[in-house]
């Protein structure tokens, strides 16, 4: 059975593909609650030292120094005390080992728990970047052990694992299991995601592959407009965590309803399983696949597996394309991140808003994505994309904050966050169309491992305008930005295009001897040289 002549019968994307893809894009927004959930379930309210001894008296902030540094030293005045402070009295500044702190936004949040400010706000950063660290181990353990063993089965185990970590995570009883747990949901989150966007885009004809590119992803914009409404309901930070993980319940049901993937059975050689979940689809989409097709022999039969070895060794084509592929990964997901984290440390307005607008905002790049990419192609789209997000992210860090000036920031910002959604839904796209088969599970799994690597430093850039300032953090996105908008036009354009299923086939994408052979073979149909 050749899987692509079956998909010319069953249809690029009919009613079987559609139900395939949306069950498994729903998920993501459990993932995405996880991803951005410490926003919340560390925030950092207003905050100020705590003066001993003389607080709630109208006199107290005599021990303060004023602005910024107020909330991070006092003066210590010995045995003086602060109510007899004379102008001659000279001040010593102390750190503080005490803080009070401002719940008008947030009831509760670990910041306020373990005090995650002054010198030890870098453990917010460590404490989201542990997250993208599970994420870039799970994208390489359970991008091989889905190739290996099946899609379904690693999305099962990986569901179980967030499910157990998100519990327990609401009980952490200090710092340290509180970051290990975190490390572990990040990891159960990449086997999810990978293997359940696999499970939708191998079922779907080239024409309409970004359709499971876009609808993952749009998903995931879902659910982080939906933590930011749940955050506003939920002040407290141990049920907002519990809410959060309880929806995952929901898809352990996935175990009776979702077949494996057709292709990967084909490519192990479990051909009845195979026909068996092709005639269901066949049935479901109302049409009927010709039983000859059905029982042709593959001239291929079963392909070895092939590794991220064989993408960087097979031939100079593919080496470059992989190359430029994950850099755009690790550059769009920086960004992705670097934004959605610092989103409500925007100056002005309500941080539950802006969150929420930073995730309608990506909408924006999904629907350019949904116009463009059919009609200028994949390479050109990202381009728009990153250049797109170069010039907003530099932009905004280069003007000066003020209130008048507060909202053209957070556009701008918006505006960024959308760029890099769009760029998300375009390397899924591209790693799902310049991967053949036999290796797709294992070069999406490394893209996005290179892309957790981007994602786990993004915390630490962020943190580095908090000891400089805005505009060095945002000059760096933008720069990493422009770079990989200008490298992507060196890979080869795949719309259009068949899907490689071998090497071979990927390593001649888009030269020209190929294009003259399937022109010559299906001349102007443009629809039926793409299946």
């Amino acid at each position: 059975m050749k899987f692509e002549e079956v998909l010319t019968h069953l249809g690029g994307i009919g009613r079987y593909q559609k139900i395939q893809i949306t069950l498994m894009s729903l998920p993501a927004i459990v993932t995405a609650m996880h991803a951005l959930s410490f926003v919340f379930l560390g925030a950092t309210p207003e905050f100020r030292c705590k003066v001993p001894n003389t607080e709630g008296l109208s006199n107290s902030s005599c021990s303060l120094p004023q602005g910024k540094k107020g909330q991070c030293y006092r003066y210590d005045f010995g045995e003086i005390g602060c109510l007899n402070v004379t102008a001659n009295t000279s001040r010593t500044l102390a750190s503080c080992n005490e803080w009070v702190y401002d719940d008008s936004f947030y009831k509760t949040s670990l910041t306020v728990k373990w005090n995650l400010v002054c010198d030890d706000v870098y453990k917010k950063a460590v404490a989201q970047a542990v997250y993208m660290f599970g994420m870039l181990v799970g994208a390489v353990v359970f991008g091989d052990l889905s190739d290996r063993f099946g899609r379904k089965k690693i999305f099962m185990i990986s569901l179980i694992l967030q499910l157990t970590c998100g519990v327990l995570l609401a009980f952490s009883p200090e710092y340290i299991s509180f970051v290990i747990l975190r490390w572990m949901l990040g990891a159960g989150h990449s086997g999810s995601f990978i293997s359940a966007f696999v499970i939708g885009m191998e079922f779907i004809g080239p024409k309409y592959s970004y359709i499971g590119g876009v609808v993952p992803n749009f998903v995931f914009s879902l659910g982080f407009v939906t933590i930011a409404l749940l955050a506003y309901l939920i002040r407290y930070w141990k049920w907002l965590q519990l809410a959060i993980t309880a929806p995952g319940l929901l898809f352990l049901s996935y175990y009776w309803i979702v077949p494996e993937s057709a292709r990967w059975l084909l490519q192990k050689g479990r051909y009845e399983e195979a026909k068996e979940i092709v005639l269901k689809a066949a049935k479901i989409n109302g049409v009927k696949i010709p039983k000859k097709l059905l029982e042709e022999s593959d001239d291929e039969k079963v392909v070895h597996k092939a590794t991220i070895i064989d993408l960087l060794t097979y031939g100079p084509r593919l080496r470059k394309t992989s190359l430029i592929v994950f850099y755009n990964w690790f550059v769009v997901s920086m960004l992705f991140y670097g934004l959605s984290l610092s989103t409500s440390e925007l100056p002005g307005g309500d941080p539950y808003i802006k969150i929420m607008l930073s995730g309608v905002a990506e909408f924006g790049g999904f629907i350019f994505c949904c116009v463009f990419m059919n009609r200028i192609g994949r390479r050109r789209c990202q381009f728009i994309m990153m250049i797109l997000a170069s010039v907003t992210c530099v932009s905004a860090g280069y003007i000066p904050i003020n209130k008048d000036l507060n909202w053209l920031i957070q556009l701008l910002a918006f505006i960024g966050k959308g760029a890099s959604g769009g760029g998300f839904v375009l390397v899924y796209n591209l790693s799902g169309e310049l991967f053949p088969t036999i290796a797709r599970n294992s070069g999406v799994g490394v893209s996005s491992m290179v892309a957790r690597i981007g994602s786990t430093f993004a915390p630490f850039i962020s943190l580095l305008g908090h000891y400089t300032d805005n505009y060095v953090t945002m000059t760096i996105f933008g720069g990493l930005a422009l770079i990989a908008g200008i490298t992507i036009l060196f890979v080869p354009e795949t719309n259009m295009r068949p899907i490689p299923e071998t090497l071979e086939e990927a390593e001649n994408l888009g030269r020209k001897r190929q294009d003259e052979e399937e022109l010559k073979k299906y001349g102007d149909d443009q629809e039926a040289r793409c299946l």
